[in-house]
């Protein structure tokens, strides 16, 4: 009936193969200092991916999982983890009041703030 073992002519469907990753995910995720940022992350890769190829239970153990783990793809989801990252921190500081009277110290600080700097040079450069 089979050309081989069973191994290699039957595979993972996609719910299974989505089990595997969401297993390793949930494993690697607790390693970052905000896993449900990686676990999203993990969600969105998946999602990008909806066209995957059928393949065995051998192809997905030796090729799959490990492109997930380790590959093309676990670097696509750090990539995905950074963005979420930024955007995490931009809504962290944005309405934060103590961070607000930093960058404005530092920006306007007399005589060294980066902005007077700036209204400095560009001021001398229209006097001459």
């Amino acid at each position: 009936m089979y050309s081989g073992p069973w191994y290699e002519c039957v595979g993972p469907t996609r719910e299974e193969q989505i089990k595997d990753i969401w297993e390793w995910a949930m494993k690697e995720g607790f390693r970052y200092k905000k896993p449900y940022l990686f676990l999203k992350a993990t969600v969105l890769a998946i999602d990008e991916w909806k066209n995957w190829g059928e393949c065995s239970w051998r192809g997905w153990c030796t090729f799959g999982i490990q492109d997930w783990k380790y590959g093309n793809r676990k670097s696509k989801i750090d990539f995905i983890h950074v963005g979420l990252l930024r955007c995490w921190a931009k809504n962290k500081f944005k309405n934060n009041k103590i961070m607000k009277f930093y960058v404005n110290d530092r920006l306007y600080r007399y005589p060294d703030g980066l902005r007077i700097k700036e209204i400095e040079k560009d001021f001398n450069s229209r006097c001459v």
